[in-house]
């Protein structure tokens, strides 16, 4: 009796195991089993142009996952995007004295990789408000509304601050105009010369790592001043620049008269075109960019 009580026992146990194991083969016995597989994701990438050298701009998308890119190429988001979500592309820091624009900036996944957002650097000049607010005719001061004199227009951006960046490193000896992107020789030479050997000088110069310098036009040379100062040369000086004083050679001849040349008195701000290439009083400051 009880042989047979055990084996029957035994064959109920069998048959529960293997009930058993077939509902877990099947999902069975409580709803478990493998997870479905994630949804796919798609990354988005594209192609940066026209960035300077040791310049950065940082990109966004949507909003965040910040990608700060500092060289012409290839550039790709590390947050992938599944399919049918949004994305927009922006920058969110600009590279300076560039601007970066973007093509092809949002869009919507449709089951591949986003790979044609394109950025284009390209420099950014501005040019700064000449300070000149009062208007004149032959006999005095007038009223300055239609004039279309400075104090009239008041064109131009005011002058961030500091406006003159002194290098640093190998660029020490350098200041850097944040308007123009020009970059000026900082400590200039107090003696004169004539036309010919300022050209000469500013064309062989090799300074701060450059030796692309050269004699500024008379517009490059007159963006350094600010009307609404009695000494541009003073605010310079106290700005970075050491030596800046009176007269300065440009490379700006008059039109049928190629003796003669424009200068201009940074000290005060008189310019004249008067001058003739033999004077031996002007001195050099050599710019360069941007």
């Amino acid at each position: 009796m009880n042989f047979k009580h055990t084996t029957k026992f035994q064959g109920s146990a069998i048959r529960v195991a293997l009930v058993l194991s077939l509902l877990s083969a099947c999902g069975g016995g409580g709803g478990g089993g493998a997870a479905p597989p994630a949804p796919p994701t798609y990354t988005i990438s594209g192609t940066v142009s026209g960035l300077g050298a040791g310049k950065n701009v940082v990109l966004q998308n949507n909003s965040g996952n910040d990608l700060a890119v500092s060289a012409d190429g290839a550039f790709t988001f590390t947050v992938p995007i599944a399919n049918s979500g949004a994305y927009v592309v922006s920058a969110l820091t600009q590279p300076v004295l560039q601007t970066c624009t973007i093509a092809n900036a949002s869009g919507t996944v449709s089951g591949a990789n986003v790979t044609n957002v394109s950025i284009t650097c390209v420099v950014s000049i501005a040019l700064p408000k000449t300070g000149q607010t009062l208007c004149y005719d032959a006999v005095g001061t007038i009223a300055c509304a239609g004039t279309g004199q400075d104090g009239d227009l008041q064109t131009g951006v005011t002058e961030p601050g500091p406006r003159f960046i002194v290098g640093t490193a190998a660029e020490v000896d350098c200041v850097t105009d944040s308007l123009t992107g020009l970059m000026w020789v900082g400590a200039p030479s107090l003696t004169g010369s004539d036309w010919a050997s300022a050209l000469t000088a500013a064309n062989g110069l090799n300074l701060c790592g450059y030796t692309d310098w050269r004699l500024p036009n008379l517009v490059e040379l007159g963006s350094l001043l600010n009307y609404s100062v009695a000494d541009n040369a003073a605010v310079m000086n106290a700005a970075g620049f050491s030596n800046i004083n009176s007269w300065y050679w440009t490379s700006t001849s008059m039109a049928g008269y190629p003796l003669w040349v424009g200068v201009l008195n940074i000290a005060n701000g008189q310019m004249t075109t008067s001058a003739a290439k033999t004077y031996t009083y002007p001195r050099t400051l050599p710019v360069r960019g941007p």
